[in-house]
């Protein structure tokens, strides 16, 4: 069974892995984008490492991937794709959005704890670990170069808007 100590041990990493982003250069919505990865890897982490936890913690993982995903379409990367060198950038990260999304779906629709169920978990977790790693290796160092600090920041609050109206459509349903 998972307890509050899951979901603070998910936030400190999320926090350190912040931390280390803005060492590495990252600013405003980049890092708090980086930040959230680090806590959906950390959850991954421990629903993975006992089965007695998925029942409870996958709900809470899912709650954050896609207010997540969907706050990053709706605030984020509609702005990056003004900048024409962002396009194939933003046109990528759509497709992964999508595929991510459907598998998302997918495991909803099972029972925690079958065989199939975690498989399609470690399935989405290997997907949403390399996404991660790619928008914060590849897409966001160059996001940054092309719209600037100032813009990077400014995003952090629109990001920040669009995730928090996505929880509340979602906990309507």
């Amino acid at each position: 069974m998972a307890n509050p100590i899951d979901t603070i041990a998910a936030k400190a990493k999320g926090m350190k892995h912040g931390m280390e982003a803005g060492r590495d250069g990252l600013v405003g919505v980049f890092r708090t984008l980086a930040k959230e990865h680090a806590e959906a890897k950390e959850l991954f982490e421990r629903i993975r490492s006992d089965a007695e936890k998925a029942a409870t913690l996958w709900p809470k993982l899912r709650d954050a991937l896609v207010p997540h995903e969907k706050g990053e379409l709706r605030a984020v990367y509609p702005r990056l794709a003004q900048f024409p060198e962002l396009k194939a950038i933003c046109a990528e990260h759509q497709r992964e959005a999508d595929a991510l999304e459907k598998q998302i779906l997918a495991i909803d629709a099972m029972s925690p704890g079958t065989a199939n169920w975690a498989a399609k978990l470690d399935a989405l977790a290997a997907d949403v670990v390399e996404h991660a790693t790619r928008e914060e290796n590849e897409f966001f160092p160059v996001a940054q170069r092309a719209i600037g600090e100032k813009l990077a920041k400014e995003l952090d609050d629109a990001f920040a808007t669009a995730e928090k109206q996505v929880k509340a459509s979602l906990a309507k349903h």
